[in-house]
């Protein structure tokens, strides 16, 4: 964060981009702008090669700059000449002797300038980008897929113990656990993936509906990866080729070779505990699964989860454990 003094020495440079500055000046200028807008952009290429032309510009004469850097960089090199030699004849007006405002500055009309700079772009004059034609349509059947997806209830209920719980609030209940528990408790995990991946776990039941598992045997089992298959081969149709995230990112965290697409199916078996948990059992009790059944039920599923996807991911396995050792507490007392 910038200093009063900072900002009042940053001001006075932007005041002066427009005009040729001192090798100095423009390496202050450059200095206080990173620090006011935290700019360091190592994702966005064409600001990676402003970052090297500015460096070389403060290493080489000026002189030599255009020959050495303008070839390198032809790309961005017009737009950076801005900057180090102000704008070209054609641009810079005559200066003449300007009137003083009150608080004693220079007030200049002198004809137009170039914008003041912005680092938070490293000063690259981005081209407008185009849009497909067929995205906007695919954008509309996405959102309406998930419109869709906020209509499809699931078993549990919010905690009065009559609204559905749709599977749009287990999404984001899952995004926001998921993530809160992998930082506190497994940093080694890529919290975006994480996020990613539950975004798009459940997201074919969109399209065929939610399955209750709580006394669900092998055939249905079967039954439910059949139309669930058929969701995601439907999704794919629809958005593999014109916003192929969406297909692209479900199908990946399908075949768990990632730890966050393991650690976030573990957590998905976790949340419909405290969904039970806070509606008091209302779920439980409709579907006839009494203390003795839910021990049954939730022991199996950790046995199944430890050995397969879940056998890596202790810290979720043992929130698994946790959560259901509460569940039981709340639903007895």
């Amino acid at each position: 964060m910038l200093t009063e003094a900072e900002q009042k020495e940053l001001k006075s440079l932007r005041q002066e981009w427009a005009f040729p500055l001192r090798k100095m000046s423009l390496q202050r200028l450059i200095e206080l702008e990173r620090k006011d807008a935290a700019c360091m952009c190592p994702v966005c290429e064409i600001e990676q090669k402003t970052e090297r032309m500015l460096a070389s510009f403060l290493t080489v004469d000026s002189e030599n700059f255009n020959d050495q850097q303008a070839k390198a960089e032809p790309d961005i090199a017009d737009h950076l000449m801005v900057f180090t030699q102000g704008p070209t004849n054609a641009q810079t007006p005559t200066r003449q002797a300007t009137p003083k405002t009150d608080a004693g500055h220079e007030d200049r009309n002198d004809g137009p300038k170039e914008p003041a700079p912005n680092f938070r772009t490293c000063g690259v004059a981005r081209a407008k980008p185009e849009v497909n034609a067929d995205v906007i349509p695919a954008l509309f059947d996405l959102a309406a897929l998930s419109l869709r997806f906020g209509r499809t209830n699931r078993i549990t209920y919010h905690e009065d113990g009559v609204t559905p719980e749709s599977d749009t609030d287990h999404t984001v209940m899952l995004g926001l656990c998921a993530c809160a528990f992998a930082e506190r408790f497994a940093p080694r995990l890529d919290l975006g993936l994480v996020a990613q991946f539950a975004f798009v776990h459940d997201l074919a039941e969109a399209l065929c509906g939610d399955t209750n598992t709580l006394r669900i045997d092998q055939a249905g089992r079967e039954e439910k990866e059949r139309r669930e298959e058929i969701a995601r081969q439907e999704i794919r149709d629809l958005f593999s080729m014109t916003l192929p995230w969406v297909s692209k990112t479900l199908d990946r965290y399908e075949r768990l070779e990632d730890p966050e697409a393991r650690f976030v199916k573990v957590l998905d078996k976790v949340l419909p505990k405290i969904t039970h948990a806070l509606n008091q059992g209302a779920a439980l009790r409709e579907h006839g699964v009494d203390l003795v059944g839910l021990g049954k039920v939730n022991g199996s599923q950790r046995e199944a989860i430890t050995q397969t996807y879940g056998a890596d991911q202790q810290e979720a396995v043992a929130l698994l454990f946790a959560v259901h050792e509460e569940l039981v507490r709340r639903l007895t007392r």
